[in-house]
């Protein structure tokens, strides 16, 4: 694209046209004398820039050869940001996006927001008996399993160890996070095959609702902790909502925490 076009201007262009090209490069055609426009293009998301005047066939397709390698890495930087390196499920980073704006649109359209917190039950001993690389490996295959029970749309989640999120959208009832969080735990029914061994393992879901239980992430986070800790307490292998008394014994065991730290600090 030229940067001095009839109906649009330098950098200006490329801020409107990043957005609406994809996984298309952007190679800007610049004047001889003003390669600063071409610097502030690339960092407005152009990935390549080459002086009118210059271009050859030969300078082109280096161009365009590099703004193609360029935009790749870039791609393959964001994932690795946003995403479990071991699950390739979203991260705690990309999940607080995709919550944040889950919450803005349920907001909107006045529709709920769930968020269930997903704990493996009895994980430490299996990785400790049947070690790490096994571990991992049940990891990678509950991801598997916990995304075929999803729709396209929603948001799996591993946020580190054994701990993994769902966040879901355009609920037509509550009930239906009743119906997913059941069909989760039936999918732990059928063990799971490693090389050649069977473990068999389960989960414990906490489940909160926006906007009953909290208005924004940290809010809702938290929520959904107390209630996966609730259900841990109630036998494992089964889901709870949050609740006004989970809420109130999270404050207390909060209390509690610092109390004891406190005496800890003073002694």
């Amino acid at each position: 694209m030229d940067l001095s076009l009839p109906d649009a201007q330098g950098v200006f262009t490329v801020q409107a046209l990043r957005p609406l090209s994809g996984p298309a490069p952007i190679v800007v055609l610049t004047g001889r004398d003003d390669e600063q426009s071409a610097r502030q293009a690339m960092l407005a998301g152009a990935q390549d820039y080459l002086c009118k005047g210059e271009v050859d066939s030969r300078s082109l397709r280096r161009a365009v050869r590099y703004a193609i390698e360029r935009i790749r890495a870039e791609d393959r930087l964001a994932h690795i940001a946003h995403h479990d390196q071991l699950t390739q499920l979203a991260n705690r980073t990309l999940l607080l996006e995709r919550l944040n704006q889950a919450i803005s649109r349920g907001r909107r359209a006045k529709s709920p927001v769930a968020v269930l917190f997903l704990d493996l039950d009895r994980f430490k001993a299996i990785n400790d008996s049947l070690g790490h690389h096994v571990g991992d490996r049940l990891l990678t295959e509950v991801a598997r399993r916990l995304a075929g029970a999803v729709r396209d749309a929603d948001t799996v989640a591993r946020l580190g160890g054994d701990e993994f999120a769902i966040v879901l959208e355009e609920l037509a009832t509550p009930d239906n996070v009743t119906l997913l969080a059941q069909r989760l735990l039936n999918s732990f029914a059928t063990p799971f095959s490693l090389d050649g061994i069977e473990i068999s393992t389960s989960t414990s879901i906490g489940i909160v609702l926006h906007p009953h239980n909290g208005d924004d992430t940290d809010q809702l986070l938290k929520a959904a902790d107390s209630a996966v800790y609730r259900a841990k307490e109630t036998g494992r292998n089964n889901y709870q909502f949050f609740s006004s008394e989970l809420h109130e014994r999270a404050v207390v065991r909060a209390n509690l925490e610092q109390e004891l730290e406190r005496a800890l600090t003073d002694k």
